[in-house]
């Protein structure tokens, strides 16, 4: 079926495959799998965006959520979560009713990436293209391209290639190309033959076709996505996504990444919406109200702007002039 290998009873979300690809892991909440990347079928991809020729190993996690860095408790009612006490009448009475910070941040996973057995990502985590993770890391923080880590938390190692030969394989793009008409000598050694790139770079390549599919949690199917433009957003953008699904208005060339509780000031979002931009030609952003977020633009107690809700106690004349002063750095 279009060369799309997945388990389509272990998908609990939506997003897009690109063909072939090997995606028969768990995947939760929002996804991208670009061609011909493999997902074991031992592990678990939540809210993760892969590129091409990407590999994941048995019993990874990908998008594992952490705590908040300055939260009162480590327990689910600092973020507004029921967890097995929904009954229970006095922990109903200490639960917020909201938690003003992104829970699912997106991970992002680059082109040519190798992520070894029992890794662990955690969620909001990018790691760069041709980047290599060895066995049971945990990854917590960006890894840049190229770079090999390994370790709890994982650390920078090494590099696969002098800077010289990363700059070069960071500006053919290898993983876009038709690559096939420089395999003509079959007996050509990969290994330790960082000039093959010199070849791709000075070769005039077409842009290798590649076919793309999306796949609709709400009626559960795989269709083809021909869709230049891409509208992200936070809630409403889901809803518009599932009012599709029901037959309502499909916008004419745009694709829709609903993410339910995207913050418009996080870092993390704009690193998503740096990613799609490599992939969509234009890529749009949606939001109802600017002051969506504001809940993160003065908390000092976290390396990322990730409020969430309009926080009440910051809706003042100062907190506006912040909010409209903010820039977007895309």
């Amino acid at each position: 079926m279009q060369n799309v290998i997945l388990y389509e009873d272990k998908i609990q979300g939506s997003g897009v495959l690109e063909s072939p690809c090997y995606a028969k892991s768990k995947i939760e909440g929002k996804f991208y799998v670009g061609a011909y990347t493999f997902l074991s079928h031992l592990s678990k991809v939540q809210n993760c965006f892969i590129g091409r020729y990407s590999r994941v190993d048995d019993l990874c996690t990908l998008g594992l959520n952490k705590e908040k860095k300055g939260a009162f408790s480590n327990h689910f009612f600092n973020y507004a979560e029921n967890g097995p006490f929904r009954n229970d009448e006095y922990y109903q009475s200490i639960k917020p009713e909201r938690y003003f910070y992104e829970k699912e941040k997106i991970t992002l996973i680059g082109n040519d990436v190798f992520i070894h057995k029992g890794v662990t990502v955690y969620a909001g985590v990018s790691i760069g293209d041709g980047a290599v993770v060895y066995a049971n890391s945990v990854v917590v923080e960006d890894v840049p391209d190229y770079a090999i880590v390994a370790g709890i938390p994982a650390k920078i190692i090494g590099y696969r290639f002098p800077q010289d030969k990363i700059f070069l394989f960071k500006k053919v793009k290898w993983w876009d190309k038709d690559i096939s008409a420089l395999f003509e000598d079959k007996k050509i050694n990969l290994v330790n033959n960082s000039d093959f790139i010199d070849k791709i770079a000075n070769a005039i390549l077409p842009d290798k076709k590649i076919n793309t599919y999306y796949y609709n949690n709400f009626d559960g199917l795989l269709t083809p996505l021909k869709k230049e433009n891409v509208i992200i957003g936070p809630s409403h953008i889901y809803l518009w996504q599932k009012a599709i699904s029901s037959g309502q208005y499909m916008p004419n060339n745009y694709f829709l990444v609903g993410i339910q509780g995207v913050s418009s000031f996080s870092e993390n979002f704009t690193k998503t919406i740096k990613w799609l931009s490599n992939i969509f030609k234009e890529v749009y952003y949606f939001v109802p109200d600017f002051r969506i977020g504001n809940a993160g633009l003065l908390n000092d107690e976290t390396d990322e702007q990730d409020g969430l809700f309009i926080d009440p106690n910051l809706m003042n004349n100062e907190m506006t002039s912040v909010v409209i002063n903010e820039e977007f750095h895309f």
